[in-house]
């Protein structure tokens, strides 16, 4: 992965045997702040959510979130309805699971609801959080530098005012992935 990667909720994942799926959740290991699973629905009405390592999704601008295997190798994956974290079997504890219902506050108040990580060219490091003003996934998602989330816990916390968190001083492009 060599350029920053936004993982959208909502936004479509494929991989080579013409299986779709949508992202639901993310999910992070809170002390390294970074990106471990996805929790990915499929397309076709018969199959559960499951949870996908990171390492098995990989991103391009050209075709956005692929899944390295096909139909088989995600539906040998565990399930992840429900999921409200994730233990992690190398730490022996919880990571953080974030989707949609998230809300993000500002250090004067509501600023949003959390609607994706960005990931550095390693492919695992977050480097932004996706923020949209509305509850309904909007167009207007806005980047927020992950150094200025300060707690995650049943809402993202951010040490900025709403004015920032709506105009971050610099934000990557996030528009072609959904």
């Amino acid at each position: 992965m060599a350029e920053p990667a936004p993982f959208k909720i909502g936004a479509e994942i494929v991989a080579s045997d013409d299986f779709r799926g949508e992202i639901d959740k993310v999910v992070v290991e809170g002390e390294e702040g970074v990106l471990t699973h996805l929790v990915v629905t499929p397309r076709h009405a018969s199959g559960l959510p499951r949870l996908v390592p990171a390492a098995m999704v990989e991103w391009t601008a050209a075709d956005g979130a692929r899944l390295r295997g096909g139909t088989a190798d995600f539906e040998a994956l565990p399930p992840a309805h429900g999921v409200e974290f994730v233990v992690n079997p190398d730490r022996n504890r919880a990571d953080i699971v974030v989707g949609q219902e998230s809300r993000v506050q500002a250090s004067d108040g509501a600023a949003g609801w959390f609607r994706g990580v960005i990931v550095g060219p390693d492919g695992r490091e977050l480097t932004h959080i996706l923020v949209d003003r509305h509850r309904v996934i909007s167009r207007t998602t806005h980047a927020v530098p992950v150094e200025d989330v300060t707690a995650v816990d049943n809402e993202i916390t951010v040490d900025l005012p709403k004015s920032e968190v709506r105009h971050p001083r610099s934000a990557p492009e996030t528009e072609n992935n959904n």
